[in-house]
């Protein structure tokens, strides 16, 4: 199990492949030195003090997800106006604004303003209005996106890779596009956290931040847009009637572009980009710990079980992973729980926040308010672009979805008017049995998917990516930076051209 898995040649040295830890008990050093302000972490829990840990986790877990659930089920989302919003725009604002002006000032109160916007909308949602139970509902989704992306990214850090050669634009592309294909089995966050400390490290002392922002496009995000598995609003679309190899029939043309045209860009920046030409000694890629990848086979079960089964099996697999990684191996990656930490709390407030905000676009959806915003595949395509860039994309796409599974019919009855908790309905098989539901279907799901590249909060592993990025001290652009000098000018141009080509 120790031993070397298939040798290859591999340039002047030889790529190596362990299922386990070939090391196992020799000090690691971490490639490149620690990170600043972040010791290595601590001994691993003796094996009993851990069983238990993990026993008394899943015990938390089952207990708050059926109060959640409990709680979701006794009230109905009220009506609320355009005011609601507000908290969840200032949330926005403080991200965007506040690291860019007042960057310590962020990084001392960041918790505060984001629990504090939060708790606000949650307070006067919830007790104001009487309406616990969608705000119950969000909470019940945060705890299953954070026991999702907490698991993945905990298993990804017990696999090392050792790169002593510096990667090539040829390299490099080749991790993207095989990061963009493995999205549509893992997800895109679980290919996201997998791939992206490989990445880093075969980029170490030459990397840029268009390394990471590229990285952010093609792997968490555009790449998993042909499979139920590739990104959580597929995975709705699935269970509301859209046959399982629906996508991948008719949207691979679509994905190819998105994918290819980028990656061309991609290839002429890392050209320009210098790197040290000197070669380490050794070989040139070493890859332990590859039976983590078991753990990652009950987490894309779990996507299909219901709570509280799938956040205890979630924190089981977490467990399991920091019972069995030798502690060097952690030090080796420079592991921290920082990275997921703010990553929390940030998307505690978001989610808080954002209650009110889908609640609102449900009930437009429920109006039929919305019929003019998807009367053609462009204003699908675009409308729910525009949302999903600043919203959770699964309760966007599924009032998109529905609202377009509306038009012609007399009554909006069977229309969701509970969201972020969504009911499984047949809206998919509603709008495909429309004419041309086809180009419809097809519309809402690319701009559901890929528009969630265009802002760090578009998709789940955006702002963990940028927060391990940062951790390795690469200094990635603030929220409209971001916006302005890599999604218009790089992303914006090809998701016209997806419009044009094949929504048209």
């Amino acid at each position: 199990m120790f031993g070397s898995f298939l040798p290859t040649d591999c340039g002047r040295g030889r790529l190596s492949i362990h299922f386990g830890y070939p090391d196992r008990g020799e000090p690691v050093s971490p490639a490149g030195g620690q990170a600043a302000g972040d010791g290595p972490p601590g001994p691993r829990p003796h094996p009993r003090l851990g069983i238990v840990l993990i026993a008394l986790a899943l015990i938390g877990v089952a207990g708050f997800t059926r109060v959640l659930a409990a709680v979701g089920k006794q009230t109905a989302p009220p009506a609320v106006n355009i005011l609601w919003a507000a908290p969840f725009v200032l949330m926005l604002l403080a991200m965007s604004v506040l690291p860019a002006l007042a960057a310590r000032l962020w990084d001392r109160f960041y918790a505060v303003i984001a629990i504090g916007l939060g708790a606000t909308a949650a307070i006067g949602y919830g007790v104001w209005l009487q309406a616990a139970g969608p705000v119950a509902a969000s909470l019940g989704l945060y705890l299953k996106f954070m026991s999702l992306v907490g698991a993945l990214f905990i298993i990804s850090s017990g696999i090392l890779v050792r790169v002593r050669r510096p990667a090539a634009p040829a390299a490099n592309i080749a991790v993207l596009l095989a990061g963009a294909v493995l999205a549509n089995i893992l997800g895109t966050t679980g290919a996201g956290i997998v791939l992206i400390r490989p990445y880093l490290q075969m980029n170490r002392g030459h990397i840029r931040p268009f390394h990471v922002i590229f990285f952010v496009f093609l792997v968490a995000n555009i790449g998993g847009a042909l499979t139920p598995l590739g990104d959580p609003p597929l995975l709705l679309g699935y269970l509301m009637g859209v046959p399982f190899w629906w996508m991948l029939q008719h949207a691979w043309g679509a994905w190819l572009l998105a994918v290819g045209l980028p990656l061309a860009v991609f290839y002429l920046l890392d050209r320009r980009c210098p790197r040290d030409a000197a070669a380490g000694e050794g070989q040139a890629v070493a890859i332990a710990g590859l039976g983590q990848l078991a753990l990652i086979l009950p987490v894309l079960g779990s996507l299909f079980v219901p709570a509280p089964w799938r956040e205890m099996v979630l924190v089981l697999a977490a467990g399991l992973s920091l019972l069995l990684t030798p502690n060097s191996v952690r030090v080796a990656n420079r592991f921290s729980f920082k990275p997921l930490r703010e990553m929390a709390v940030l998307f505690l407030g978001i989610f808080l926040t954002l209650a009110p905000v889908l609640n609102l676009l449900a009930g437009r959806a429920a109006t039929g308010q919305l019929a003019t915003y998807t009367a053609t595949p462009g204003r699908c395509y675009f409308l729910t672009g525009a949302l999903s860039a600043v919203l959770d994309n699964a309760p966007t796409y599924a009032a998109c979805l529905q609202s377009r599974a509306a038009a012609g019919t007399v009554g909006k009855a069977n229309l969701i008017a509970s969201l972020p908790r969504p009911a499984v309905s047949p809206a998919g098989t509603a709008v495909l049995a429309q004419p041309n539901g086809g180009i419809y279907l097809l519309a809402i799901s690319l701009g559901a998917v890929f528009f969630g590249a265009c802002t760090w909060i578009g998709n789940g592993p955006n702002l963990l990516i940028k927060s391990l990025a940062e951790h390795e001290g690469v200094k990635c652009p603030g929220f409209f930076t971001y916006i302005a000098g890599y999604a218009v000018p790089v992303l914006l141009p090809v998701l016209v051209l997806v419009w044009l080509i094949f929504l048209w």
